[in-house]
């Protein structure tokens, strides 16, 4: 049972009242003293000038603040506004009733067109109780239109009927794309006051003949379900409580039944099933994710269910068989329509999932687009970057940048996009009201780029939402700071000081405490963190980080001299040795090891010295601590557990520490 349609994973765009007012005002948002006036207003667009009418209401007059979006305001009733460039504005509102001390505050967002050519996307939308028409507005000359409708479901067409299942608010975008290849996206708002009641909606169907369908409700609850609506994923739909229908041609279909309590409207309630036409009802879902090096593609099925068989059609006239995936070389760039149809042996499962993608040459007619939150609510300043995997050079490359803000309702779009993989990072503004608290975060939810989710395009992805990381510092009076400098591929190097380096401090289970970034002179800092232990960490594209590990306590609450070198293919972050004196000079031999190592340490002061070995994520391997005497000290490394790889050893006393590589090899 698919229960409200989900046709792909986003993260939840609605959120309580009191997380919008913080960030936003709509109408009607009515407290105690709310209730005394509403605002609202109406409008009429023309060319690029907007008459504006004031719709408000308050039992003792109110005076009006108008914002609208383009850096003008005013305290008229009903003015007009002339824009002097295409785009999307965020109007707002506000109006106050000084008797009473009411003030009450609407927004909407208007798009003008001031006919310069390119394309834009835009809608109105009608609310009647839990439903909600809404009617395309967009350019002429679109072809191709995906709703989101905030609650994890979505829709095509170009005026769709929703039915809400909960009150609340819910950020609905569309996404267009015209004849000549032109993306965009609008999003806005919509409030449902909703109402409650129990009931299940729910049918069965049967393969009849042929394409013909025969659907049998079989919905439940306590109300009068006299209401139905059947959309049978081909455009078509029905108003009968159990209807057939005649699909025209062969292939999986998508059909939902709304049910609505219509006496009181007490209650509504969606399900949704496939069906599979010239088959029988599908219990599977088939879909694949691909990468594409030049001409060569490779695809790997990412498909659902009890399926037994995996048939590829590639769109050149060949195809092949693969559960797992599936790899092709085209002689040419396409474009190709790409289908993977899975089965069983029974026929209970049967399902198409289908691509068409150009190769070789970008067609550069695709687009990435989301919601960047923090805190679990849209984030009010934001950046976004789009890096772009290249497969030739195996290289991650920053190709875009995109700022948000509370006024494009937290979306980002990054459009002209050739087919390929990407990451997609956002981090707050420094305008943003919770910047130092909220850590640089990757799309799925990784503070590092070796660990972020690609986002394969070719198709369009909709919803790449990323909600920032909250960082977890209690506070307290520890301080770590430090040098970015740029190095030479000698850990002991001090070059350049390098600006705009991010430098994360985490615990040693890499959760993030706090983000900062080197400034003009290569310095960076953590002040007002508590004691412990620490990971100092900087995250670069393309390079490896050797995270430093840094303890502070009561006696010794500041660490100042953790220094972070950036080489060529590494970042290496250590805290060199304060005392030249006592540690005069290290070796390891052999390395690269296997199985053991010497360390070979001449000291110029004996003592209690400890050593630890740290793996490249910045984990304690191995700790000891070891009694040595003034002069040269041969000390055993058993390494024959290790995974190859390469570690950090660090030598401390309590004035002094040192740091070296060593390569494990099995």
């Amino acid at each position: 049972m698919k229960h409200t349609t989900t046709i792909r994973n986003s993260l939840a765009k609605f959120f309580s009242l009191a997380t919008i007012i913080s960030l936003f005002a709509f109408a009607p948002m009515k407290t105690s003293a709310q209730l005394l006036c509403n605002a609202g207003f109406q409008y009429s667009i023309s060319g690029t000038t907007v008459q504006f009418w004031d719709s408000s209401y308050s039992l003792n007059g109110y005076t009006c603040q108008w914002n609208f979006g383009n850096g003008t305001s005013s305290t008229q009733y009903f003015p007009t506004v002339n824009y002097n460039s295409s785009g999307s504005y965020y109007v707002c509102l506000t109006i106050t009733d000084s008797i009473n001390g009411c003030t009450a505050t609407t927004c909407d967002s208007i798009y003008i067109n001031s006919g310069g050519g390119g394309c834009y996307c835009y809608y109105n939308s009608t609310v009647v109780g839990d439903t909600v028409n809404f009617t395309d507005a967009s350019s002429s000359g679109t072809n191709s239109w995906i709703w989101d409708f905030g609650d994890n479901s979505t829709g095509t067409g170009t005026n769709p009927i929703h039915i809400y299942l909960n009150s609340g608010y819910y950020n609905v975008c569309l996404y267009t794309t015209d004849t000549a290849g032109c993306s965009n996206a609008y999003c806005s708002y919509v409030y449902i006051s909703g109402t409650s009641g129990s009931c299940l909606a729910s049918f069965s169907s049967a393969n009849s003949s042929g394409n013909t369908f025969t659907f049998s409700n079989t919905s439940s609850g306590t109300g009068a379900f006299t209401n139905y609506y059947w959309d049978f994923g081909d455009g078509s739909n029905s108003y009968q409580m159990n209807p057939s229908h005649n699909y025209t041609s062969s292939g999986g279909y998508v059909v939902c039944l709304t049910i609505v309590d219509s006496i009181n409207n007490f209650c509504t309630d969606t399900y949704c099933d496939s069906v599979y036409a010239n088959g029988t009802s599908s219990s599977c879902n088939a879909s694949f994710t691909f990468n594409a090096n030049v001409n060569t593609v490779s695809f790997v099925n990412t498909s659902t269910g009890n399926y037994t068989n995996a048939q590829w059609s590639f769109g050149d006239g060949t195809g092949a068989t693969g559960l797992t995936g599936a790899t092709h070389t085209y002689s040419s760039n396409g474009p190709w329509n790409i289908c993977l149809t899975i089965s069983d042996s029974s026929g209970t499962c049967q399902d198409s999932y289908c691509v068409t993608l150009t190769l070789g040459v970008p067609n550069n007619n695709y687009f990435i687009t989301g919601m960047i939150f923090g805190n679990n609510s849209p984030i009010d300043f934001a950046k976004v970057y789009l890096i772009q995997y290249d497969s030739l050079t195996q290289a991650l490359n920053l190709i875009s940048t995109y700022e948000v803000s509370m006024f494009d309702s937290s979306n980002y779009i990054f459009s002209n996009l050739a087919a390929g993989s990407y990451l997609v990072k956002a981090a707050a503004d420094s305008m943003a009201v919770n910047y130092s608290t909220l850590i640089p975060t990757y799309f799925n939810n990784s503070l590092f780029w070796s660990s972020a989710s690609f986002v394969n395009v070719g198709p369009s992805q909709y919803g790449v939402n990323i909600n920032l990381i909250q960082g977890v510092n209690p506070g307290g009076p520890g301080f770590i700071g430090g040098l970015v400098s740029q190095g030479a591929n000698k850990m002991e190097a001090e070059g350049d000081p390098l600006s705009g380096i991010q430098i994360m401090l985490l615990d040693m289970s890499n959760t993030a405490v706090a983000n900062t970034y080197s400034d003009a002179n290569g310095n960076y800092s953590f002040a007002n963190i508590a004691y412990g232990t620490y990971k100092v960490y900087a995250e670069m594209l393309n390079k490896i980080t050797y995270p430093a590990i840094v303890t502070i306590d009561a006696t010794a609450p500041s660490v100042t001299n953790v220094a972070v070198v950036v080489n060529t293919n590494e970042v290496t972050t250590y805290a060199p040795y304060l005392d030249i004196t006592n540690i005069e000079s290290a070796l390891i031999y052999p390395n690269p090891a296997k199985g053991s190592a010497t360390l070979n340490l001449n000291l110029t002061q004996s003592g209690d010295y400890t050593v630890q070995i740290t793996d490249m994520t910045g984990r304690l391997i191995n700790t000891e601590t070891v009694s040595m005497i003034q002069g040269e000290n041969l000390i055993k490394l058993s390494v024959q557990n290790f995974d190859a790889g390469l570690y950090l050893v660090r030598v401390s006393d309590a004035i002094s520490n040192f740091n070296m590589k060593l390569t494990v090899i099995k």
